[in-house]
């Protein structure tokens, strides 16, 4: 069926601009610029297998063909095109940015080879792919030959987010959006690939690969692994989603199947049959745990439509999970939604590093929880009390809470459902930790708040919610560096501070409230891409976001700013559990939150409580190894001075003490350098000593003295 030295996605990777399926305007831009010799250097981004590849070689053969077509493809007739496909055309130089996009590398190119006029094509064309891999050095480098540039030097740069390369090399090139095919153009694509290799395949299947695949490389890719399995049969949906889930979802498939008939040895050899990592493993065992109570159990049912585990597990082998964890509940004598609940809860919550021994202790103990030949005894024990103390003392993944025995070992599911419902103690110490270690570290406050109501974009799977978060606070984190990195009074390194809390609303919606701190000068263009960007291409539904779901203020004063966050705290706090009481007083009145703002935090099963790396427990260690300066007045219950307004004193407090000890270690640096014998090289070390120890404690009296 196939040619043997090609896999499909080359095998049928275009080589003409009507040949191309999708991206029409980019593809008439290109060949409008072909025609009319207007010989420009462009940007190709988008998403992974979107076509930027394809796209560009057709124009960098098109740009060195001596006799373009009217339509502007390139000949493949002249001998600039007969020693391009034969891979010998000395003028088009294919880099690969992450191996060879040095500034040496760069430099070497454009000092060389470019000074010579092509002989062999009509220019020399240079392709950068994986753009975004270019050091800064090199792209700099490349901004006076790209000023310069003449009809005989063309550059390609090919890349995911254009926001990756510098300002000043975007404005000399023309900008090219490429995006995902749409499910008629994937299907166009499948189609003639299909009618090229005389296979016939199915509606349904062709529908299956469209839902399954979100590029034209994951398209070529699945119909070829397909095909191949099939053996010149027709392609049909059920071979189909057979074989997709071969080496994605059917190891786990097999995982469950044997954890329902009880069967140990069966469960572990599934599982290393498969060809994915401990973490990936754990996560699929989730997400068909997830796609079986949202389907199957409930009580709250949807329809899960961009879950791999949706489209290739079928019906069938879903009720069969069920009813044998029905069995296994009626012989533990709870619900199957229990049961279904603390299953998804076990796997959840999983310890921070997940390798092959982690993950099969996972399995054993899993195995055994699910196997008990008794029923559950309703009441707490002793036994269940001593795990439940034992495990407050261990750190999970998840910020939200800490592992509790599941209900079928204790029998205590209904406090266990109180305390979901509320932001425990801990919780909230711990936002409070993040934001004044922020003023205090970093010398800025949060002054933003981005409130996500899921409901509103079509979203109700928590799973999908967490993720569009995450993937938001990171991808805008990316852009913010480059923002200020582009503005010309701003830092080298800058920092995305964020605090992420999910609650679910009284309606039963989910929603989720990010903490920023969001410079004046990156506004505007962090509202612009996250709305007009980032949610518009995410939503699934609902009736849109809305502009005032991020708002920003700005004070005038250290005071203002400070007083301005811990309002927008206290609006993460009013979820807090009223029956909590410190020193006779309720916590909840301890940090003013106001009576018309408390509510349920709401059930979330996810992480309901997330900061970024910058605020992390890890940050704060780094301080302490420079200069040991945090104060936690929550830890050290002053609760009277809580929001008095100290941090920022405290920050330029710790950076005239950090300028001071450098100034002086810089001093006693160059006398060790000039020392000739042992002992005065010993007193220098003493001295530094020394030095270290008494700005420690100044800046110590100094805080206190702030507070």
């Amino acid at each position: 069926m196939t040619d043997g030295s090609l896999r499909w996605i080359e095998k049928y990777r275009p080589h003409r601009f009507e040949d191309v399926v999708g991206q029409s305007k980019c593809v008439e831009q290109l060949r409008s610029m072909v025609v009319t010799r207007r010989r420009g250097s462009i940007i190709l981004h988008g998403p992974s297998g979107s076509g930027k590849t394809t796209l560009a070689k057709i124009y960098a053969q098109a740009v060195m063909c001596e006799a373009p077509l009217e339509n502007g493809s390139p000949c493949s007739r002249c001998d600039a095109c007969d020693l391009y496909e034969a891979s010998r055309q000395p003028h088009f130089h294919e880099i690969n940015s992450a191996l060879d996009g040095s500034t040496q590398e760069v430099r070497n190119l454009v000092e060389g080879d470019l000074l010579i006029k092509p002989f062999h094509a009509d220019a020399h064309v240079i392709y950068f792919d994986e753009a975004h891999t270019l050091t800064n050095k090199a792209q700099q480098a490349l901004l006076k030959p790209l000023e310069q540039t003449s009809e005989h030097i063309v550059y390609i740069f090919s890349l995911i987010e254009p926001e990756a390369l510098i300002a000043p090399l975007r404005a000399r090139c023309d900008q090219f959006s490429l995006g995902r095919p749409t499910p008629d153009e994937a299907r166009r694509y499948l189609e003639q690939i299909c009618q090229s290799e005389g296979l016939s395949c199915e509606p349904a299947a062709f529908d299956l690969f469209v839902r399954y695949a979100p590029s034209f490389r994951q398209l070529a890719q699945a119909l070829e692994q397909v095909a191949t399995a099939a053996q010149g049969r027709p392609i049909t949906v059920d071979g189909a989603r057979t074989e997709l889930r071969r080496d994605t979802v059917g190891h786990v498939l097999d995982y469950f199947q044997a954890l329902v008939a009880g069967d140990l040895d069966q469960q572990r050899a599934s599982l290393a049959a498969a060809q994915l990592s401990p973490a990936e493993l754990a996560n699929r065992i989730l997400d068909l745990l997830l796609h079986l109570k949202l389907t199957q159990v409930g009580p709250s049912r949807v329809q899960r439509q961009n879950s791999d585990i949706g489209l290739l597990v079928d019906d069938g082998d879903c009720r069969a999970l069920v009813a044998g964890l029905a069995a296994r509940a009626e012989v533990l004598g709870i619900e199957l939604a229990t049961l279904m609940d603390e299953v998804l809860e076990f796997w959840s919550y999983m310890p921070l590093r997940i390798d092959e021994t982690v993950l099969e202790a996972q399995v054993v103990r899993f195995h055994d929880l699910m196997t008990m030949d008794r029923p559950v005894q309703r009441d707490r024990s002793e036994i269940a009390a001593r795990i439940v103390r034992a495990s407050e003392g261990t750190a999970y993944r998840s910020n939200a809470g800490r592992r509790k025995p599941p209900a079928w070992r204790t029998g205590d599911a209904s406090s266990r459902a109180d305390q979901g419902t509320h932001l425990n103690a801990r919780q909230a110490e711990e936002i409070y930790t993040a934001a004044t270690f922020l003023a205090q570290r970093y010398g800025v406050t949060f002054n933003a708040r981005l409130t996500l109501n899921h409901a509103a974009l079509g979203i109700s799977d928590e799973k999908q919610a967490v993720a569009l978060t995450s993937d938001l606070g990171k991808e805008l984190g990316q852009r913010f560096d480059v923002w200020l990195k582009d503005d010309p009074g701003g830092p080298d390194k800058a920092l995305l501070h964020r605090v992420v809390l999910h609650e679910r609303l009284s309606d039963g919606t989910l929603a989720s409230t990010i903490l920023l701190h969001l410079d004046g000068a990156v506004e505007a263009k962090a509202r612009d891409w996250i709305f007009r960007k980032f949610l518009a291409g995410r939503q699934l539904g609902g009736n849109g976001w809305q502009d005032d779901w991020l708002e920003v203020s700005h004070a005038k004063s250290a005071k203002g700013a400070l007083a301005h966050q811990w309002q927008l705290v206290r609006r993460l706090w009013r979820g807090l559990d009223p029956s909590i009481e410190v020193d006779g007083v309720p916590l909840i009145d301890r940090l003013d939150v106001p009576n018309a703002w408390r509510q349920p935090a709401g059930d979330v099963s996810q992480r309901r409580f997330s900061v970024s790396q910058s605020l992390s427990q890890a940050s704060r260690q780094e301080m302490a190894t420079d200069l040991p300066s945090f104060r936690s007045l929550f830890a050290e219950r002053r609760w009277d001075q809580l929001f008095s307004g100290w941090e920022l004193k405290a920050f330029e407090a710790r950076q005239t003490a950090l300028h001071r000890l450098r100034m002086i270690q810089g001093d006693l640096q160059r006398e060790r350098a000039v020392a000739t014998d042992s002992l005065a090289m010993r007193q220098l070390a003493f001295e530094e000593e020394q030095v270290q120890i008494e700005v420690k404690i100044m800046l110590k009296n100094q805080i206190y003295n702030i507070i």
